[in-house]
């Protein structure tokens, strides 16, 4: 079988794959499919890695692969096992943002953060601040 129709073949396995694992994530409702938000960014996002690799593979790798069990779910649990920087790097965003919210002077041009109102004391207070800030808006 040649080059073009070995990565056809591998792209229908994938597309197949994909599918059913969204047949499975459609039948478990709203609540469901919340719950494994995380799962089906992953598994998409693999999908498509994937799915650009296969333009540079070579006869051997495609017709191992085609011969594979679940490329996306072995991926998918491959990086699961992985450690990555995610949340660190979240945790240092958010951090950096709630520093900057609490600056009391702030340089020309860098975004303003209003108080939310949350755990802030007086709600009368919020309210008169969210009024002061729609009377200079208009």
């Amino acid at each position: 079988m040649g080059k073009d129709a070995l990565r056809a073949k591998l792209y229908m396995k994938l597309y197949w794959e994909l599918a059913g694992f969204k047949e499975r994530m459609l039948q478990l409702g709203p609540e469901g499919v919340f719950n494994c938000a995380y799962e089906i960014d992953s598994k998409v996002a693999i999908y498509e890695l994937l799915a650009e690799l296969v333009d540079n593979m070579g006869v051997p790798a495609l017709g191992g692969l085609l011969n594979a069990g679940s490329l996306i779910d072995t991926c998918y649990k491959a990086w699961l096992g992985t450690e990555d920087s995610h949340m660190a790097e979240l945790g240092d965003c958010v951090e950096s943002t709630i520093k900057a919210m609490q600056r009391p002077e702030r340089k020309k041009g860098e975004r303003k953060y209003e108080e939310t109102g949350v755990n802030a004391g007086d709600g009368e207070r919020r309210v008169d601040q969210l009024q002061e800030t729609r009377d200079r808006r208009e």
